[in-house]
């Protein structure tokens, strides 16, 4: 453990030096030297590496001073050696997924306050090994899990409808102040011509809350740019989708259309188009509206309680009858081609009758928002501006749709909070790696990760 404990400790004053000198004015501090970097055990897995969470602690009193999530990459030789993989094509230098991160930190931290708190920060990379085609990438440690917790956390909570137990809805406040916020760093993205082109449910992360906005819920954060790409790069104002789709995309239940990884008429792994781009031909670009496709579908994720939503998890699709599926191909008879946030009404679950009765009545506004962000045509969906503009307009003329959750503050501490319909249930969940919490000497792992 002691060579990566080094690595670490060089790694954040590598790392200091690289962002005052290319990026900001206030470069990021590590923790007091003094302390000790031990695990905090892995955090999940990746296409292309594992992601642990690494605490430094007092060493006296085992109380953790600072956190940072560590992703090896291990990435194989064919990609490490891809010149593509690394900025300005030099293998081993830069990776190109802190890069892209870093050029949207600036971007947001340039523009307006606290914007950037609306991203996992990227803290460095480190630890490169040219023999085994791996390396490190340091990046903000995220408490609350991604979406899939989310849904997770408030689908295991129930209430009584009519006799049946029901999972407690996700709250509008919560899906509006997720959508604000992912619209804001869709125009600080769309400023410098990026695409995320990877916004799935595992890469929507949530960190603590921010005391000064909606502090009853836990910060939506953007996160692993691995797969971003800039008109830039590519000489066109769009991206082909078969050069984008070669080695990025978005996994196929969060896929849109244009996607090279979207939904597919075969059962198998051949990666055929899903849709005919010579019939549809506006499908054949990825655009900057590709991401707000991406933004709508995880909306839509919360309003159903289900990351995936169901039209897209092949476990619960009955082989037999694929019409429910969501298919983008173009033969009605293979599935559907869109979706709506009102299809839960309809759709035929176990708990069809459940649903029904206990599914809140999201707003009209929320409702029609989210199907205008994941219409088939990239031409029908709005642009990053146009969309947050709508979302402010909305809520400046309704505010009622916050239930006063934008000022309201936690009055003690979050386990104390009445679980009523505006209670995200993810904030009860245990939070043992907070600052200043000790850090139990049974939970760690002595690795070299």
């Amino acid at each position: 453990m002691a060579p990566f404990i080094e690595r670490l400790a060089d790694l954040s004053r590598d790392s200091q030096e690289r962002h005052a000198a290319g990026f900001f004015s206030t470069p990021y501090t590590p923790a007091s030297s003094n302390g000790t970097w031990r695990s905090g055990g892995k955090l999940g897995f990746g296409g292309d590496g594992i992601v642990g969470l690494w605490c430094q602690v007092d060493p006296h009193t085992d109380r953790i001073m600072d956190r940072v999530a560590v992703k090896q990459v291990m990435a194989g030789q064919a990609t490490f050696e891809y010149p593509d993989h690394w900025v300005d094509g030099i293998v081993g230098g830069t990776p190109l997924e802190y890069d892209n991160g870093m050029r949207l930190y600036a971007q947001l931290i340039a523009s307006v306050p606290r914007l950037e708190q609306y991203m996992a920060r990227p803290l460095g990379f480190g630890a490169i090994d040219l023999n085994n085609y791996v390396y490190n990438l340091y990046s903000e440690y995220c408490p609350r899990g991604s979406l899939i917790n989310v849904t997770r956390a408030q689908k295991a909570t129930s209430t009584k409808y009519a006799g049946l137990k029901v999972s407690n809805p996700v709250p509008e406040a919560f899906i509006w102040y997720f959508l604000e916020s992912m619209a804001r760093v869709l125009v600080g993205m769309d400023a410098i011509g990026m695409l995320h082109r990877d916004l799935q449910a595992g890469n929507m992360l949530f960190g603590d809350p921010d005391p000064h906005n909606f502090a009853m819920y836990p910060t939506p954060k953007m996160a692993d740019f691995g797969s971003a790409g800039f008109h830039a790069d590519l000489e066109d104002k769009n991206m082909d989708r078969g050069e984008a789709g070669e080695e990025y995309g978005c996994c196929q239940p969060y896929a849109p259309p244009e996607s090279k990884f979207a939904p597919r008429v075969h059962k198998d792994d051949d990666w055929e188009w899903a849709v005919d781009d010579q019939v549809e031909t506006d499908i054949g670009w990825l655009t900057r509206k590709t991401d707000v496709w991406q933004i709508g579908m995880l909306a839509l994720c919360l309003i159903r309680n289900q990351a995936p939503i169901q039209e897209c998890d092949r476990g619960h699709i009955d082989a037999k009858d694929s019409s429910t599926r969501l298919n983008f191909n173009s033969d009605p008879g293979q599935g559907k081609r869109s979706v709506s946030s009102r299809d839960y009404l309809s759709l035929g679950t176990r708990a069809t009758t459940a649903s029904t009765l206990s599914h809140p009545t999201y707003s009209d506004d929320l409702c029609d928002l989210v199907d205008s962000m994941i219409q088939f045509q990239p031409r029908d969906r709005p642009r990053p501006s146009i969309l947050l503009g709508k979302i402010r307009a909305t809520l400046e003329d309704k505010p009622q749709l916050l239930a006063g959750m934008r000022e309201k503050r936690p009055s003690g501490d979050v386990a104390s909070i009445p679980k009523d319909k505006y209670f995200l249930h993810v904030m009860r969940g245990p939070n043992e790696y907070r600052l200043g919490a000790l850090l139990e000497e049974e939970t760690l792992e002595e690795s070299d990760v």
